[in-house]
């Protein structure tokens, strides 16, 4: 059940395009996913905040945000507080170039606050607090350790 007529995907395409900074926080019941949805809008500190709520309780949450709003790059490091966040990303090229982006984003350095693991190539330490990784790093990581012991987060 969704609350909120921004987060209505119709009222933004009909709209002509999705403006991050117009989109109203809007909660979205996800009882597949076990958690809840949010929209990601102009009060992002806020979100944050209701995500990292429904992530210590629910232990799931989808979130819900227009192309540009911070879903990617600005989450992750949210997070980051809880302890190590591990982010999929399906090609080597973009998860390199998102640590990039995170690390000036947040000010923090590439290869140790903000890193990355593809086949053949790593940037990380064990300072890092957001790790991109491949489907198949993600897939290695979970044969040597099924719990994933030393992550809090993966998105």
């Amino acid at each position: 059940m969704i609350r909120g007529r921004a987060a209505d995907e119709g009222a933004l395409a009909a709209a002509g395009r999705a403006d991050p900074e117009n989109v109203e926080p809007a909660r979205v019941d996800s009882p597949a996913a076990g958690g809840a949805c949010f929209a990601l809008g102009s009060a992002r500190n806020h979100a944050f905040t209701v995500i990292r709520e429904v992530l210590a309780r629910t232990r799931a949450c989808v979130v819900l945000a227009a192309p540009g709003a911070g879903k990617t790059t600005r989450v992750p490091p949210a997070l980051a507080g809880a302890g190590r966040v591990v982010v999929l990303q399906p090609r080597r090229v973009a998860a390199r170039a998102i640590a990039a982006r995170i690390a000036a984003e947040q000010g923090w350095a590439l290869g140790r606050e903000v890193g990355w693991h593809v086949r053949f190539d790593r940037r990380f330490s064990s300072e890092t607090r957001v790790l991109l990784v491949t489907e198949g790093m993600l897939t290695r990581y979970l044969d040597d350790d099924p719990l994933l012991s030393d992550v809090s987060t993966v998105i």
